[in-house]
């Protein structure tokens, strides 16, 4: 009695059916409306890599569909990263049969390290399910060859034969694969916003995309005219405009402990620099920069900011108006923030753009004037927003029917949401918390996280 890859004439044999095994994976993934797989085979030394390889072929040729060139590999999963990170390059390529689970996984991250999405951008199929004790949440869809099948066939086989019963020699009992497909949970994800310019409509999904249409639209056929004559336009305003979306995230995160226009006057002027304490003399200086720079944009009403150093390298920053006195006192909470590291890192280009004031001259002709990064960003999404009617969808009820199929069922358009398992932890801990009987848990969650809330609707 064999276990073997091909057929014995003097005894019986038994094994998976590595021909049936291809055509079956080329059967499902063509049912999923790829136009053709390409295949990442075992090597040529091996004859059940032949077999799948002859079966994925005949599979394509039967189909009439195009087959692709295949790769060779070794069994390895370096074999099928080095596959994968080049079938990434290749436009046509949305469907990947590798010969085995190794070289399926390995493929899987060959393409991510490109920026390819598997499943979404490309399906991997493998053969053995070999990884499945192995790879924590493995998502890799495999044919799974039934051992323990093959094994007890075999046995049957032999019991018969010493039981007198004649078993056929020179034929091959094939076991098939069995289909193991695996994968993640799907949301479908309708827009938050609809954008109407005329008969122009336009979904966009969340609050990213709907600034970076106000951005592009506010940046079309603007300038930034600077102080030293110096005209910011095209791609290098959009460039500088997405550089400094960044320094107004952070300087409003930062504005939760101190007014935003004193946050970015000091990243512009390189308080944030760790180094500045050192010289008490220069740090005193440049408080006084600060407080002059504050008043240049203020209103001569609302003028008189100074700034005074405290011993513990701390500083106030203070004002008086109609006799009620402005303080607010800047200290590690601000100065060691991870959101400081970063505008420091920024200061050369806070610097270079917003020293002094400047204007905005939009296509239109208006000029804004602009005191800082805050009210540079601000300026060009309002420039972007003209002529623009914008709805912000609170739910899918707010849609008809023509909506909901085109922004969020069609699948030709629609975004997709992965749903993994710590997601469903972290939503069952939450719903437990905001829905549950106890009122305790809930009233420390919304304290909790009352400053992190963002586009509240009322």
């Amino acid at each position: 009695m064999l276990i073997c890859e091909s057929a014995a004439d003097h005894c019986p044999t038994v094994d998976a059916d590595q021909y049936g095994c291809s055509t079956a994976i080329v059967d499902y993934l063509m049912s999923k409306g790829h136009k053709t797989v390409y295949h990442i085979a075992g090597p040529s030394t091996s004859r059940a890599a032949e077999s799948r390889a002859r079966g994925w072929r005949e599979a394509l040729e039967q189909m009439g569909a195009r087959v692709p060139s295949m790769y060779i590999g070794d069994w390895c999963a370096d074999s099928g990263y080095q596959a994968g990170v080049a079938l990434a390059h290749d436009p046509d390529c949305t469907a990947i049969y590798a010969a085995n689970d190794q070289m399926a996984y390995g493929a899987m991250l060959g393409l991510q390290s490109v920026g390819k999405r598997v499943p979404e951008d490309v399906s991997i199929v493998g053969v053995d399910d070999s990884l499945v004790d192995m790879v924590p949440r493995l998502n890799l869809t495999t044919m799974k060859l039934r051992f323990d099948d093959i094994g007890a066939t075999a046995f049957s086989m032999v019991r018969r034969q010493c039981e007198g019963e004649k078993i056929p020699v020179g034929v091959k009992t094939v076991i098939p694969p069995e289909l193991i497909e695996r994968g993640y949970v799907y949301i479908a994800q309708p827009p938050l916003y609809k954008a109407k310019r005329g008969n122009s409509i336009l979904y966009l999904k969340d609050d990213r995309e709907m600034e970076d249409y106000l951005i592009r639209g506010g940046c079309e056929d603007a300038f930034l005219q600077k102080q030293n004559g110096e005209q910011i336009a095209g791609s290098d305003l959009i460039t500088l405009v997405e550089n400094t979306r960044k320094v107004r995230s952070l300087i409003a995160t930062l504005g939760k402990k101190a007014p935003e226009k004193i946050i970015e006057q000091m990243a512009i002027h390189g308080l944030f620099d760790k180094n500045l304490t050192a010289d008490r003399d220069a740090f005193k200086k440049t408080l006084d920069n600060l407080a002059v720079c504050l008043d240049s944009h203020e209103a001569e009403y609302d003028k008189g900011w100074l700034a005074d150093l405290n011993e513990d390298n701390s500083f106030t920053i203070h004002r008086t108006l109609r006799g009620v006195k402005e303080e607010h006192v800047i200290g590690s909470t601000v100065m060691d923030s991870p959101e400081a590291v970063i505008l420091n890192e920024m200061r050369t280009m806070l610097l270079e753009n917003f020293a002094q004031a400047s204007v905005l001259v939009s296509k239109n002709g208006v000029e804004i004037r602009i005191p800082g990064p805050v009210a540079f960003v601000d300026a060009v999404m309002a420039a972007g927003k003209k002529g623009i009617t914008i709805q912000r969808y609170k739910g899918l009820g707010e849609m008809n029917p023509e909506q909901l199929w085109e922004t969020t069922l069609d699948p030709e358009a629609r975004s997709l949401l992965q749903v993994k398992m710590e997601h469903l932890d972290e939503a069952d801990e939450t719903f437990a918390t905001l829905m549950g009987d106890v009122v305790e848990p809930r009233k420390e969650f919304i304290q909790d996280n009352a400053l992190n809330v963002v586009n509240l609707d009322i």
